[in-house]
Order: structure tokens, then sequence, then C-alpha cells
């Protein structure tokens, strides 16, 4: 095995500091690209908000009652009638908690409590959960938001000491009757102030409500088209309809940026593992040939250089997530410390690990081709006219 290294390494880095200033800079390029994903991945959760929000009027008074908005008891009945299956329509009981400004943007942020569907649930929320589980069936759960749960200071598990409720006002009973299950994504900003039950299992204690929000998803453009059209069709007859708030540009154009950036970063990664492969092939062919007129065989050759290289390539793949974790723990650390609450804007998460492996893959693919063919190619009489 040592007499194996020893090859690998004079055939390729001729000395030892170089091999190692060699994984160690590859390393430090993962980690380059592990963050580079990271923020990717990032954005794409900022894109999971609904395309279309349609509120209740509000009262003519214009206070913010606990209520939120008046409900619109037949618009959902109505889209789905009317609209394919390429739009889906979450119907939302809305309860506004309080409204508070930010001290650190100055924003304003509505801590809201939400009643959605098993279906919301399953689509939008659970897959954006970054601390604790999802609802579990017949407990009085919630999940929260990064800035609500920060707000109301409570932890996974913790018995939520607020009124909780879908009733169009709340009483003393309905204090204390939920806990924390799990806290969404910092990511999702969009409802970093929400507070979310299951709907079906308040109603099947309560009984039914109306809705007074209702969250729209699209598939593609001809469907937010058609589906802005025929709301504002029906707002002119039904005046239950209040505000319709439209963030299909945006979330869109947050998608485009992202898929531009990922692009971006692949093909960056092709350029380098091309200056790789070339940089660690330089002068390589007449060692080769010297190996091959001392008798050395293409076999032993090409699995003495690709095994050492795939050794190398994965060294550096572990050094480098340890280098993520470690950064993104300093960071995640740093920023909690300046927003007073726990944050982590970058986490190591499992695709991240996937991407390094692809990468590590294709750089070990064009390496094992170039050795392949340059030690067939390369004949033992061409390297002693090289060395003469």
């Amino acid at each position: 095995m040592y007499v194996k290294f020893k090859l690998f390494n004079s055939i390729l880095f001729s000395k030892k500091r170089i091999l190692f200033i060699y994984i160690i800079i590859l390393a430090f390029l993962l980690t380059f690209l592990n963050f580079m994903f990271i923020s990717s991945y990032n954005n794409m959760q900022q894109a999971d908000i609904p395309d279309i929000v349609v509120k209740g009027k509000m009262d003519d008074d214009g206070e913010l009652k606990y209520k939120y908005y008046n409900d619109m008891p037949d618009l959902v009945y109505t889209l789905r009638n009317k609209l394919d299956g390429n739009v889906k329509i979450y119907s939302v009981i809305a309860r506004s908690m309080m409204t508070d400004k930010d001290p650190l943007t100055n924003n304003f942020i509505e801590y809201t409590i939400y009643g959605v569907s098993n279906d919301f649930f399953n689509n939008v929320l659970n897959r954006n959960i970054q601390y604790g589980h999802a609802i579990e069936d017949g407990n009085q759960q919630i999940l929260m938001g990064s800035y609500a749960k920060n707000f109301y200071n409570v932890d996974i598990g913790d018995v939520v000491y607020q009124p909780i409720t879908l009733k169009q006002d709340w009483m003393q009973e309905d204090i204390g009757l939920y806990s924390l299950s799990g806290e969404l994504s910092n990511q999702l900003s969009y409802f970093k102030g929400g507070i979310f039950l299951l709907r079906e299992n308040f109603e099947e204690q309560y009984g039914q409500l109306d809705d007074n929000l209702v969250f729209i998803y699209v598939d593609d453009k001809e469907s937010y088209d058609k589906t802005l059209d025929l709301l504002q069709t029906i707002k002119m007859t039904d005046p239950s309809i209040g505000t319709i708030n439209m963030n299909y540009y945006e979330k869109h154009s947050i998608i485009k940026n992202t898929v531009i950036s990922c692009a971006f970063l692949a093909a960056l990664s092709i350029v380098i593992i091309l200056l790789l492969v070339s940089y660690l092939m330089k002068g390589s062919a007449k060692k080769i040939g010297i190996l091959k007129a001392l008798g050395m065989s293409n076999r032993i050759v090409i699995s003495v250089l690709n095994g050492g290289m795939l050794v190398v390539l994965l060294l550096s793949m572990l050094l480098s997530l340890v280098l993520t974790e470690i950064v993104a723990i300093a960071y995640n650390q740093y920023l909690s410390n300046f927003y007073g609450f726990r944050v982590r804007e970058f986490t190591l998460n499992p695709y991240c690990v996937l991407v390094d492996i692809v990468f590590i893959c294709i750089c070990f693919a064009a390496l094992f081709i170039r050795v392949y063919f340059l030690t067939v190619r390369t004949s033992p009489r061409a390297a002693m006219q090289k060395i003469n």
C-alpha cells in the first residue's frame, strides 16, 4: 500500500506537501460551493409562498379586531368549481393576535393565527419545519414562524400560554390549550409571524367555521392569469371579498434568479474540474511511459492513479463538510447574538452532501477517462525519447 502511495504521489504531485496543499485547496473550493448551494436552497424556501392571497373585508370602522377579516363563505366553493387541478386552493381561517414593529428592520410584523387544512400542512408547512416535528394526530399542537416563536418566548414542547382559538373572539379558557410542536424555517419569511393549527381538529370540537382568507398556488402563468381574472369577476358581485394580493411575479423572480445561480455554479464546477484534470495530468505522460518501460502493465498504472485520486477526492469532500459545518455554526451563532434569538441561516443539509458527491463523481469520472486514455496511448519508447 505504501509503495502504491509513493508511486501515485510521484506521478501526479512529486512531493507530499503539494498533495496536502491540493487536498486543502479542493476542500476550500467544495466549502465555497457548499455555501453557494445552501444560499440558493434558502432562496428557494423563500419562494414557498402563495401566488395569490384573497382576504375578506375588514369592518367599516377600520379597527383591527381579533377576528381579523370578515368571512367569505362562498368563495372557495366557487373557485374550486371553476378552476382545474393546476390551481391549489386552501381555505384559511385567520385571527389577529397583534401587530408589532421589528426593531431591526423597522417593518411591521403581523402575529396571526392561521387555521389551515391538513393538505396545507402536508404540501407546504411540514417541509419547511426547521426545529421540532409536524403536528401529531389527535394532539393539541401548533407550528410557529421563527419570529412568533421568539416573540412569545416558547420552546419546542412547551405549552403556549396565549389565547389560541379560531373563534371570532377569545376567552380566558382558550389560554394554554396548545403546545408547540415545531418551528418553521427562518427563510420562510412570509409566515415568520404565523401560528398554525389544524383546522379540521378545531372544527371537530367547536363546529364548522367560514373562511376569511384564501391561499392560492398555481402551476403556471396561464393558470395564474385565469385565476386572477376569475377573482376580479367574482369580486364585482361578491361584497365579502376585500383585497387580493399577488405574489406570483415576486415568487417566480426568486425562482428564476435561483435557477440562474445554480446554472452558474454548475458551469463554474465544470470549469474547475477541467482545470483540476489538466493540472494533474501535466507532465505525467513521461512518468507513465517510464513505468511501462520498467514492465508495469496498463491495468496497474490505471488502478494506482485512479485509486489514489479517489482517496484524495473523498478526503477533500469530508474535510469540506467539516469546514462547512464549523463555519455555519459560527455564522449562525453570530446572527443569533445579533438578533437576540436563535437563528439558523446556514445549515448543512442532505442536499448539500449530495451536491458534493455529484461533484466528486464527475471529477473522478473525468480523471478516470483522462488517465485511461493517457496510459493506453503512452508508449515506453516515446517516454524514453523525451528523457533523452
